[in-house]
């Protein structure tokens, strides 16, 4: 595959500029096509949230099968669309849609207070790659279709929705760029998995054994991955006694207290939570208890006052990002009306993050021992990083 890199990340911030773009203005009419052949329904060119001129985007549904459909939301790169790598990013959960990333990460815009305009923020990712955001799986955003159980069964919809994508006249020019997976919480989760049956289906096609196209991911970008967590609430300690570039984030009282909690009762729960058998019913609950009273006695204590998504800022206060108000500026009747959410029903329901989904993974992938332990959930990235 060449050149694999992996970058994890601790944080990004989304910064954001004067240039404001209210859905007061008149709508311009906008493209649709829905073809069985290309298996995409899309709005083109809708004029939210990109607003700089000539810049191209897509927002629609990807169709993989009888009514599942996986929404998505493309733009095309400021700088150069027709060189620039292609970027995949996916929001974690499992079951959050990528509407987050969008719109308080990485997008080209963020939602003002109002909850009706946005502002252009002049360093989103497309200001040098093309980026797809996908809502998966089925259940997260506008994405419909059944409730999955685990990430082997989304990287299959996925792949399906790449052939689908690569081999539409819309998005062909991008299956041979340099591609990029982005994602962050328990993205850690789905990147490698995903990565990992593409490329098993790619070795399909190379021998002859599957009629596809290749997709073939170049890099994977982990933010505050969930790898596993007995790693996880190790490092939250050590990044509470010494957080790089702000020194200690609690006094030592603080750390006395989450260090005992995780050395008495908080690792010795996870291990015993990784040692059981995922298949026995006691399993889920065993790493549901383990997994609370770490966030109880080590997390919760950790973070004190502050502000769980912006540790800069005390909870609850105005400066606390990222703020919430694009669920209801994608929520209006008109924004989905635009951006093509109601191409496939008049009343498109939009879940930030699908407790369905987090539960049927809860069951069989996230709390049963199954992906928690640590050797399973590590060597995942292994193969990624084997795979060359």
């Amino acid at each position: 595959m060449g050149g694999f890199s992996i970058l994890s990340l601790l944080c990004l911030l989304t910064f954001l500029c004067p240039f404001i773009h209210s859905l007061a203005e008149p709508l311009e009419s906008f493209s649709f096509r829905s073809s069985e052949y290309s298996n995409i329904s899309y709005v083109k060119d809708s004029g939210i949230c990109e607003t700089v001129d000539g810049v191209g985007q897509y927002s629609g549904y990807i169709n993989v099968g009888a009514d599942n459909h996986l929404w998505f939301w493309f733009f095309e790169s400021r700088n150069d669309p027709s060189t620039d790598p292609f970027v995949l990013w996916l929001n974690g959960g499992p079951g959050c849609s990528s509407m987050i990333g969008l719109f308080t990460e990485s997008g080209p815009c963020t939602v003002n207070s109002d909850g009706t305009t946005t502002t252009l923020n002049p360093y989103s990712w497309n200001n040098y790659s093309n980026i797809l955001y996908l809502d998966q799986p089925f259940g997260a955003g506008f994405s419909m279709g059944p409730t999955l159980a685990n990430s082997s069964a989304a990287a299959t919809y996925a792949w399906t929705a790449f052939q689908v994508l690569f081999t539409s006249d819309e998005f062909s020019q991008y299956k041979d760029r340099q591609f990029v997976l982005a994602t962050e919480s328990y993205g850690a989760r789905f990147g490698p998995v995903f990565i990992n049956y593409f490329n098993s289906q790619n070795e399909l096609i190379d021998n002859g054994d599957l009629d596809g196209v290749k997709v073939v991911v170049s890099s994977l970008m982990i933010s505050d991955g969930k790898h596993d967590p007995l790693i996880n609430f190790q490092s939250l300690i050590t990044f509470a006694q010494d957080a790089p570039g702000y020194g200690p984030l609690d006094n030592s009282s603080v750390i006395s207290k989450i260090t005992n909690a995780f050395d008495d009762t908080c690792s010795g729960l996870l291990l015993d939570c990784y040692s059981t058998d995922p298949t026995e019913s006691s399993s889920a609950d065993k790493c549901n208890k383990a997994i609370t009273t770490c966030t109880t006695d080590v997390m919760d204590p950790a973070v004190g006052d502050r502000d769980p998504d912006y540790l800069l800022a005390i909870k609850g206060s105005s400066e606390a990002i990222p703020s919430t108000h694009y669920a209801t500026f994608i929520r209006r009747d008109e924004v989905q009306q635009a951006i093509g959410a109601k191409l496939l029903t008049d009343d498109p329901s939009f879940d930030q993050c699908d407790d369905p989904t987090h539960a049927a993974f809860s069951n069989q992938e996230k709390l049963g021992g199954r992906f928690y332990r640590s050797s399973r959930s590590l060597q995942m990235l292994d193969s990624v990083f084997s795979s060359g």
